[in-house]
């Protein structure tokens, strides 16, 4: 099951890439980090050394998989045009409480913070890591799958909900490469784009 929806969303991706003309390039350090992971996994469920070792390769291979391919289809979804919603979505954030541009404003004096703020954001990807070897070796292995199916989700979800009710966001300071290919896209203009992690 796991394969199969990584293979339908990577096909998906292609096919769509190739309608639109849009092209990744610098595939090479992912390809290897595939191929070495995936032998990694397959060394030690062949050999029996340690079957919590592969499935954390296992898992971890399924993982830059869906990263990348969920990361192209965000891209893909950007190139649908049509108008912004900001409007909306800043009245609903402000219904709820919350203020984009004063919380931006606030942190603006404290860089401590920002910096908190950020490392918790750059936090993710080594949580990922730390739940997968956690969950492999400690004979926990649903739980992988549990965490990796309500990603899939949550990644179609949001991909629909953004194809839908495009928005740029806040234009705040640091976000001005992110911004530009974004507008690329949605103009659609096909900007080069790097695949590490596949970002822009």
């Amino acid at each position: 099951m796991i394969w199969l929806l990584m293979g339908l969303l990577t096909v998906s991706d292609m096919l769509l890439c190739r309608h639109l003309q849009m092209q990744f390039h610098h595939w090479a350090p992912l390809v290897l980090a595939c191929a070495v992971t995936g032998a990694i996994s397959v060394f030690y469920r062949v050999s029996g050394r340690s079957a919590g070792l592969a499935r954390a390769a296992h898992w971890t291979l399924a993982w830059l998989v869906f990263v990348n391919a969920g990361t192209v289809l965000t891209y893909i979804a950007a190139t649908r045009g049509g108008p912004v919603h900001d409007t909306v979505l800043t009245e609903l954030d402000a219904a709820l409480g919350f203020d984009w541009h004063g919380w931006a404003a606030f942190l603006a004096p404290h860089p401590a913070l920002r910096f908190v703020l950020w490392l918790a954001y750059m936090s993710l990807f080594p949580q990922i890591l730390i739940s997968i070897f956690w969950f492999s070796l400690t004979d926990f292995d649903t739980h992988n799958y549990e965490l990796w199916a309500n990603n899939i989700i949550s990644l179609l979800v949001t991909t629909a909900i953004f194809s839908t009710f495009p928005a740029l966001g806040v234009q705040t300071s640091g976000r001005e490469v992110e911004l530009h290919t974004l507008i690329a896209l949605r103009a659609g203009t096909r900007p080069p784009l790097t695949c590490h992690t596949c970002k822009g």
